[in-house]
């Protein structure tokens, strides 16, 4: 498994995660880190960023879990119904760069 697969795997262990996404983004030092999306189970709303982190953190090697997690309502999927990878991290990266500026 390559570390977003096993990530991917492990975010859908946690009872608030209905759908989630892990992707590859840039990074300055490590050329790449693993990014997080997650669509919440209705009722778990008040799911916070550090209960995902702290969950990933108890169970995966630490260059697996992801450090930055973001919530979605809706992934953007094709029409086939899978998630459309480029798209997502399109919108990651404006989330991104208010961060990092």
């Amino acid at each position: 498994f390559s570390r977003r697969k096993t990530t991917y795997c492990h975010l859908h262990q946690h009872p608030s995660v209905h759908e989630a996404s892990v992707v590859g983004m840039p990074h300055d030092v490590y050329g790449e880190e693993v990014v997080a999306t997650v669509k919440v189970n209705p009722g778990h709303e008040k799911t916070t960023v550090n209960e995902i982190i702290l969950f990933c953190r108890e169970n995966l090697s630490d260059f697996k879990y992801p450090r930055k997690i973001f919530f979605i309502d809706e992934f953007p999927k094709n029409h086939a119904g899978k998630i459309q990878k480029e798209k997502l991290k399109a919108l990651l990266r404006s989330k991104l760069v208010p961060l990092l500026g």
